[in-house]
């Protein structure tokens, strides 16, 4: 191409500055564009009205919109992901997927961000507002009692430490009145004595000295010898887990009137304990 230029359009003097210039051009160094931090953010479904609406036939997508308040938002999955985490028969409790005890994410830049949560008919159930950082994974979770909707947002620190573990405890069950919890039918000191709906801890150090299952239990404060639910953590030392509760249990009434729609829900009781790996 060189020589194809200086046949056509250039003196030899012309050619000789042309080529040091293109030289010159290719040696230059190139200030690479500095990369967004991105965060990792998880989102759980523990709605018993949200799963429900997504179990009725011909349920449409629940859309959790992210700085955006387009609820009427569709999408065809036949061509593509959408731009928007969901809740659907797929992905019924978590967006992402859990592989055995741990999330994966969704990765998006840190910072300020806007959740909407929307359901089939396009209203805005949940506004959350997160502060999304870099160097810690962020869950939000979902749940309603008697179908007024809230969020909790959980991002917390862990440091390993030699011959512990870390353990979050996560309350988004409806469940009227306090719970508590035990460990190898053992109440642990180091864990709150009880905790209701919307309560949260840090990941709480606890000893353990060899990769272990542990046998956990929940109980109403008011009934401690009726078992809520129950489940197994798998854990190791330098770790650290969670325990999300969500669901009702039978002490709540057997049904609820819709806020959104007035009409009559019947409950069942669906406490459950997930029990989830984050570090």
């Amino acid at each position: 191409m060189i020589a194809y230029i200086r046949k056509i359009f250039l003196s030899p003097a012309s050619f000789f500055m042309a080529t040091i210039c293109l030289l010159l051009a290719c040696n230059k160094d190139v200030t690479p564009i500095p990369d967004t931090p991105k965060g990792n953010i998880f989102f759980f479904n523990g709605s018993f009205a949200l799963t429900g609406e997504i179990n009725m036939p011909k349920s449409q997508t629940n859309f959790i919109l992210m700085d955006s308040q387009d609820s009427t938002y569709h999408y065809n999955f036949y061509f593509g992901a959408s731009k928007y985490p969901y809740f659907d028969q797929g992905y019924l409790y978590t967006y992402p997927y859990l592989k055995g005890q741990w999330p994966t994410y969704w990765q998006i830049p840190a910072g300020n961000h806007t959740f909407r949560l929307v359901d089939s008919s396009s209203s805005i159930l949940d506004n959350t507002v997160v502060d999304l950082d870099a160097r810690k994974p962020m869950a939000v979770v979902y749940a309603d009692s008697c179908g007024i909707f809230r969020s909790l947002v959980a991002a917390d620190d862990y440091s390993p430490v030699n011959g512990k573990m870390g353990l979050r405890i996560i309350n988004m069950s409806p469940v009227d009145g306090q719970i508590f919890l035990t460990v190898n039918n053992e109440i642990q000191q180091t864990l709150p004595a009880s905790t209701h709906m919307g309560d949260h801890t840090g990941f709480i150090p606890m000893d353990v000295s060899r990769q272990d299952t542990l046998s956990v239990k929940a109980f109403s404060v008011s009934d401690s010898s009726t078992v809520l639910g129950r489940t197994l953590l798998m854990v190791l030392p330098g770790h650290a887990y969670t325990l999300l509760m969500t669901g009702y249990s039978d002490n709540r009434s057997s049904s609820y009137v819709d806020p959104r729609t007035g009409n009559t829900v019947s409950l069942q009781s669906n406490f459950a304990i997930t029990p989830l790996s984050n570090f």
